[in-house]
């Protein structure tokens, strides 16, 4: 049922792009156009994420992918005949200002879920719907939320198995034995990955040998490159933003070190490709690699992403990127749930009924890894598997025949 609803939106979206033009324009960027449902009042849904500031080139994708799916499902008609309403939130690095954005989402808004969040300081505001109603539907999986709140829903890899067990193993996989990472000063769930990386490495087939944090402000990296130098890595985690990494590569390049750069999901953008020190940069993703095209799902989202954000296709954007396939795969989990809510029913607690009766190993016509949700208590089951790409020659490839890597 999935597969036919992606056929018919990915018809919609190709066969009717002047009407899709005219519905953007009639409603905001946030709104994901303004029309009312035929049936019934809008699905609302909130979405907070770190939008601006020294992490936001690693974020903006996930805004302006999740704008492009609400604009493409709107344009089809909506779920069950509701439009949906997408109120966005920049919490802006801010803790305390992205606690307060959620309770206004939910407190004065009234959304049924938060969806494809990417917020750098998640831990501010997670614990606060862990105790209420509302579900979250996706994140940027680089923190433990995902594993820790059962009405958290995962959209892919979570963050045991992308970060903490996925970089060295795609560090053996490319053939390095000497791991080590290079993470972001301004995050707990930075270091908490860098560290926890270390029980991982032996099972992924290498020995952990170096970590060290890196200020996104900072003028320079040589220190860094210097001592992962020193210490033999010949693979190296670049667990920080998406134009930080492009930056530490390029001051490593300099000092005449060329370890195997390694990333993770929303750490991966299509602006790399023009980033000489970056080439050959591999690592694992979490949902699908954004620039597949290989199944209807897929083409959909490319078909949405060129219609509604064809400024993320310049050289020197981030918004097409990881962090919008996620935000889209997100969506899509959010609207196959959705569609099966009884007339009248949208609450919080009535679409995440929905998000457990979903069937079990779903893939979302090819969006995500097996996908599987729990009703019986605790936090929702990990997801073990993850997509694997690598950058080369200024073009970004699926590794591993575009099959995914699991951990046991």
């Amino acid at each position: 049922m999935f597969g036919q609803l992606n056929g018919r939106r990915v018809a919609a979206v190709a066969g009717a792009a002047a009407g899709l033009l005219v519905i953007a324009a009639c409603g905001s960027s946030s709104s994901g156009g303004s029309a009312s449902a035929s049936s019934g009042g809008d699905y609302v849904i909130g979405n907070v994420g770190t939008f601006s500031g020294a992490y936001a080139s690693s974020n903006i994708g996930a805004k302006d992918g999740l704008d492009a799916w609400v604009k493409s499902v709107n344009a089809s008609g909506g779920v069950n005949g509701h439009q949906v309403k997408l109120i966005q939130k920049d919490d802006q690095l801010d803790a305390a200002l992205a606690l307060r954005e959620v309770k206004e989402l939910v407190t004065q808004d009234h959304v049924m879920a938060i969806v494809g969040a990417s917020s750098i300081v998640e831990d501010a505001w997670a614990p606060y719907l862990a105790s209420g109603k509302v579900p979250v539907i996706g994140d940027d999986l680089a923190k433990d939320v995902m594993e820790k709140y059962k009405n958290f829903f995962p959209e892919g890899a979570t963050q045991t198995t992308g970060y903490f067990f996925g970089l060295p193993k795609v560090a053996a996989l490319t053939g390095a034995t000497r791991f080590g990472a290079i993470y972001c000063a301004e995050s707990t769930a930075c270091s908490q990955i860098a560290t926890s990386q270390k029980g991982q490495a032996g099972a992924a087939g290498v020995s952990y040998v170096f970590s060290a944090a890196a200020k996104a402000a900072a003028p320079d990296y040589t220190a860094q490159c210097l001592a992962a130098k020193n210490s033999g890595a010949n693979a190296i985690a670049l667990e920080v933003a998406t134009q930080v990494a492009g930056r530490v590569a390029a001051a490593c390049e300099q000092q005449g070190y060329h370890p195997q750069w390694l990333q993770a999901a929303s750490g991966f953008s299509q602006s790399e490709t023009s980033v000489s020190a970056l080439d050959g940069v591999a690592g694992p993703v979490p949902v699908f690699p954004w620039f597949a095209s290989d199944t209807p799902a897929r083409q959909q989202f490319q078909s949405a992403m060129h219609t509604y954000e064809p400024g993320d296709f310049s050289a020197t954007s981030n918004g097409y990127s990881g962090a919008a396939a996620a935000a889209w795969a997100s969506g899509a989990i959010f609207e196959a749930a959705a569609k099966q809510l009884p007339s009248g029913k949208a609450s919080g607690a009535d679409l995440t009924t929905q998000l457990y009766n979903l069937p079990k190993n779903d893939t979302f016509g090819g969006l995500t890894p097996p996908i599987s949700y729990s009703s019986t208590g605790g936090p929702q089951p990990a997801v073990k598997c993850f997509f694997t790409i690598q950058l080369k020659s200024g073009k970004y490839s699926t590794l591993n025949d575009g099959k995914t890597t699991c951990r046991a």
